[in-house]
């Protein structure tokens, strides 16, 4: 899907948002938890151009999916269900940010996120009294399919 929206700034002036209007995704292939599918992922990159040419742009990927956290009636437990009903068995370990300073590197944090999916897990629990880990890490999740 693509389209544009034209935006007329003078000299010192700033816009803090416009419509693009509505566009639908018509049978998105859905992300997954690890075990029970892929994890499909979407890119969306916006640019913006200036006098004709790009002035700026940036990226994020995405992952379509719906999580829903319910209390099992027969059971009195609460049961997480993917993408409109399915139930997932939650297998999940704690993650500690590895250096208070913040100063992991980006391949660290994806090799223990990866370790995570490997070894089976399909949640990680952050401790926050460690501090609140970089994006590096949430895009790690979203790739190895970790909730």
């Amino acid at each position: 899907l693509s389209w544009k929206a034209k935006v007329r700034l003078g000299a010192g002036q700033s816009v803090d948002g416009f419509d693009l209007g509505h566009r639908r995704c018509e049978s998105p292939a859905l992300w997954w938890p690890v075990g029970y599918g892929e994890q499909a992922l979407y890119e969306l990159r916006v640019a913006v151009e200036a006098g004709g040419s790009k002035s700026h742009e940036t990226s994020t990927t995405f992952g379509f999916r719906l999580l829903e956290s319910v209390i099992n009636p027969k059971t009195k437990s609460r049961q997480f269900v993917v993408n409109g009903g399915v139930p997932i068995f939650v297998r999940g370990g704690n993650y500690i940010v590895p250096d208070l300073a913040l100063r992991c590197p980006a391949h660290r944090i994806g090799q223990e996120v990866r370790m995570h999916a490997e070894m089976g897990l399909n949640m990680i629990r952050l401790w926050g009294g460690a501090g609140v880990p970089y994006a590096e890490f949430f895009d790690a999740c979203d790739r190895h399919g970790i909730l």
